[in-house]
């Protein structure tokens, strides 16, 4: 990333700590409030910007890591731990698998685009981990956006101009699956404003200091945090459906 030549800055523990906190209120809204209300609006727009803060610092951690397997194994443990009370709560959903694996996947087709050699080869093994997203969360744009932080690293205008390409084609989605379900034009168009709530990523992003020294325990903490509050979620909502 360029240097920053504002004097405000952010750590990268506090970014992280408001994505997952959007993240919480994102999930809050899912899970216990009606969809078109304002509180719920808000919350899901604010949690819109979680995915794109994880991917950024994932392709910052798979250019700065010193053992990708650890960073993998981390990465697919945890996904794991939350694969059950995800299924819980999308159980209207035939398959789908949560974050920490879309993650994953991601990683590892970083992973592959930087270690194979073989241009065909290396196509393939990012085009073949980008569509494996497709059966989880945020499946599709994360890759997306993980391949442009990584490759962009340097350029910010680039990174902000694909990185709204795909926030429009996010969108765009958005629109027509709330059309094809029978919403009204004016209707799915304010519905599927929250979409543009990714673009709150970019500040947080831009702000965040690189090269820090990390606290170990919030490393931790930020891989636990996702299965804990899935796993209590569950619970609220098993207790609630009794």
């Amino acid at each position: 990333m360029q240097e920053r030549t504002s004097r405000f800055s952010l750590s990268r523990d506090t970014v992280k700590m408001i994505a997952i906190c959007f993240m919480l209120l994102d999930h809050i809204a899912w899970y216990f409030l009606p969809f078109g209300t304002p509180t719920a609006q808000i919350f899901h727009t604010l949690g819109r910007a979680t995915a794109p803060v994880m991917c950024y610092f994932l392709a910052q951690g798979a250019k700065h890591t010193s053992n990708m397997g650890r960073y993998l194994l981390r990465l697919l443990l945890f996904a794991v731990l939350s694969q059950l009370p995800w299924w819980y709560l999308h159980r209207d959903k035939a398959f789908s698998l949560n974050m920490l694996f879309t993650l994953f996947l991601c990683l590892l087709m970083l992973c592959v685009d930087k270690s194979v050699r073989s241009p065909v080869l290396r196509v393939f093994g990012v085009l073949l981990c980008a569509a494996a997203t497709h059966y989880c969360d945020w499946g599709i744009y994360a890759p997306l956006w993980c391949l442009i932080f990584y490759h962009f690293e340097n350029s910010r205008r680039t990174q902000t101009l694909l990185f709204s390409a795909v926030a429009l084609a996010y969108f765009t989605e958005t629109l027509i699956s709330y059309d094809a379900v029978g919403y009204p034009p004016r209707i799915a168009m304010k519905m599927s404003a929250i979409a543009f709530g990714v673009l709150l990523a970019l500040p947080l992003i831009f702000f965040s200091k690189p090269g820090e020294k990390r606290s170990r325990f919030l490393k931790w903490f930020f891989y636990a945090f996702y299965p804990l509050h899935l796993g209590v979620i569950a619970l609220i909502r098993f207790l609630m459906q009794r």
